[in-house]
């Protein structure tokens, strides 16, 4: 869907609008025109012609998918803007300690996610021993901010005016995609609340539940989160407690790091 941020151009506004799309699919491949222009809420016409522009540009590439005509995927120009900032914006140096000692404490996997607008995007992730594991996202991979644990964390803390407006937005993405309804991300948001902490108790991936914690920046705001998934049975009501108390300690060795 199309947001209407302040300032800028419409253009500019579709331009980005088509790239975050475009960036959701990036771990798994790309985009056809008529569903990408349907997914983001733009003509066709307008779409493939500000595709026409990216792709020149070298931030996203066409490539021939056979009798399925054309898909869209990000380019090397992203790519390489992402490299020019990342001293300045990487998190994962910052967390890659607390990430490697947590996953070896728990024996779960640890994820890194960053917000991004609506929607939350897995930086880093750390295996642990246990031998059935929850890999339920990719580096890289973009979802939208109520569809994970730490994007949870990330939400409950937002002011109630954003929060409402980012479950009814990502509640319409999710209905077509997942089934996921308004009515569970609300349910979702408001079992988070009540524990402290971002929850996903097996409603979004069947079997697996979640805990999240915000990382916060110097401003105080909810920047990113520290999360951890494991099947359903290693993560019973009093082991969520342990995990969380955890999760907490590991944030605030990476709020030291972040000033």
């Amino acid at each position: 869907m199309v947001r209407s941020p302040p300032g800028g151009t419409q253009s500019v506004r579709r331009a980005v609008t088509l790239l975050r799309e475009i960036a959701v699919k990036a771990p798994g491949g790309g985009w056809q025109l008529a569903d990408l222009a349907r997914r983001c809420g733009i003509d066709r016409t307008t779409a493939y012609r500000i595709l026409g522009c990216l792709v020149a540009e070298g931030l996203i590439t066409r490539n021939e998918d056979g009798r399925r005509g054309s898909s869209y995927r990000l380019g090397p120009l992203a790519f390489e803007l992402g490299l020019a900032a990342q001293p300045e914006l990487d998190l994962r140096p910052k967390c890659a300690d607390a990430m490697t000692r947590l996953a070896a404490r728990t024996g779960d996997t640890v994820f890194l996610n960053a917000r991004s607008g609506y929607d939350s995007v897995c930086l880093d992730r750390r295996e642990g021993p246990y031998p059935v594991r929850a890999l339920t996202v990719e580096i890289g991979a973009r979802r939208p901010l109520c569809a994970s644990a730490g994007g949870l964390a990330v939400l409950m803390l937002l002011p109630e005016t954003e929060r409402r407006s980012i479950v009814k937005e990502n509640a319409q993405r999710l209905a077509a995609t997942t089934g996921v309804s308004l009515r569970t991300l609300n349910l979702m948001l408001e079992e988070s609340i009540a524990a402290g902490y971002g929850l996903n108790n097996r409603r979004v991936i069947p079997g697996v539940i979640a805990l999240g914690v915000a990382v916060r920046n110097a401003r105080g705001e909810p920047i990113a989160a520290l999360s951890i998934a494991a099947i359903g049975e290693r993560l019973g009501t009093v082991r969520r407690k342990e995990i969380a108390t955890l999760l907490r300690e590991a944030v605030a060795q990476v709020g030291k790091k972040l000033g």
